[in-house]
């Protein structure tokens, strides 16, 4: 996938953090410790998260799939039928402890909070939250939510991030309540290199660099973060220096607040043309017919 940073390759990373995770499960067995009950509370809802909150990024415009006589704002894009907004919220339902889903809105929020009401039924609240400023840059809708999720951890998603329900399930076990971000290797068809935000991981787990621009990377951001209040004044930090995305907010946290690198290998898809477009359903369709076989 190109040049990595000096540290860990994703495979070693990846490698270290599953033999770690043994060992440790291996410790908790022999010294008696019960491990959690991860399919809790309803059917088809599991995950161990002590986060009550999530956060969805849907403000943006989606100029880039309006083609070919496409109008809808990119949360109601349909993939399958599917919304990318509601693909977000079906995903959530899944963790146990969620109680409150909070949707930022910017273009054509009037119509998107519309088909919000007219989704579901949900097992947790969703608020929607307006942005004025989402032109700006997502740092901007993310401080929009300040109100709602600050004193507490929260995950955040991007509308336009598509993966599979047991991707946000493994991320939520293995955060553990700290700080972190979910990564990928990079690699595949579907992941634009020079468009996608990477990340450069250190030995011991943690997200030492994060930006488009770097050259020398370990892997590359999914858009699927566990934070907590700390965000929101590196967020101000970045608005100050005219820096209004969520990566140079996270670019401020860092320097202060070690942040988790939770490696993936499932497949994802950011959706931001046609081509992503394609490749999702194409993906979804793969899965569905190897279902139908077996």
């Amino acid at each position: 996938m190109g040049p990595f940073a000096k540290g860990l390759r994703l495979s070693e990373f990846m490698a270290f953090t599953t033999s770690r995770s043994r060992q440790t499960g291996n410790s908790a067995a022999e010294a008696g410790v019960k491990e959690p009950n991860l399919t809790d509370t309803g059917v088809g809802r599991t995950g161990r998260t002590p986060a009550k909150k999530a956060v969805i990024l849907a403000a943006g415009s989606g100029t880039r799939l309006r083609v070919g006589g496409r109008a809808s704002p990119k949360p109601l894009v349909k993939v399958l039928g599917v919304s990318l907004l509601e693909r977000q919220l079906q995903c959530l339902t899944r963790l146990i402890h969620l109680d409150e889903v909070i949707v930022v809105l910017g273009c054509e929020a009037d119509a998107v909070r519309e088909r919000i009401k007219h989704s579901g039924p949900w097992p947790f609240i969703v608020r929607t939250v307006d942005n004025t400023d989402w032109a700006r840059g997502n740092g901007t809708s993310l401080y929009s939510a300040k109100d709602w999720v600050e004193g507490e951890g929260f995950f955040v998603l991007m509308v336009d991030h598509m993966f599979e329900p047991e991707t946000l399930e493994s991320f939520a076990a293995k955060a553990g309540g700290e700080p972190a971000l979910s990564v990928s290797n990079g690699s595949g068809p579907t992941i634009d290199l020079d468009d996608a935000t990477k990340v450069s991981v250190d030995e011991q787990g943690r997200i030492r660099e994060i930006s488009k621009a770097l050259s020398k990377f370990t892997a590359v951001d999914m858009g699927l973060f566990y934070l907590d209040g700390r965000i929101f004044p590196a967020l101000e930090r970045a608005f100050r220096e005219g820096e209004h995305s969520l990566t140079s907010g996270v670019q401020h946290l860092i320097a202060k607040t070690p942040l988790l690198a939770v490696p993936s290998s499932d497949a994802w898809f950011d959706i931001d043309t046609i081509d992503d477009f394609r490749h999702a359903e194409r993906h979804l369709l793969r899965k569905i017919q190897s279902a139908s076989d077996a």
